[in-house]
């Protein structure tokens, strides 16, 4: 594990500045950050479904996406109040 650490550490750094870059310019962070996320359990879904061979579960799916809704909606709702 700390071989496989080391090797992907450049592509962590590059993917870290990347985000950083990409969010600082957004108009919203909010909007940058749920764009983000739902892209990334997109390519996780199709990694383990396609290239993993893993059984996809569509209950776990649905509410994996209900949470990020929910973290969403929540997130808003404190913003405004504040």
């Amino acid at each position: 594990m700390p071989m496989a650490m080391l090797k992907a550490a450049p592509f962590v750094v590059v993917a870290q500045v990347s985000l950083y870059y990409i969010f600082s310019g957004a108009h919203s962070v909010m909007a940058a950050w749920i764009i983000f996320t739902i892209f990334m359990s997109l390519t996780r879904v199709v990694n383990s479904v396609f290239f993993l061979q893993e059984g996809l579960d569509v209950a776990w799916v649905g509410l994996s996406i209900g949470l990020m809704v929910g973290a969403v909606f929540a997130m808003k709702q404190a913003h405004i109040g504040s």
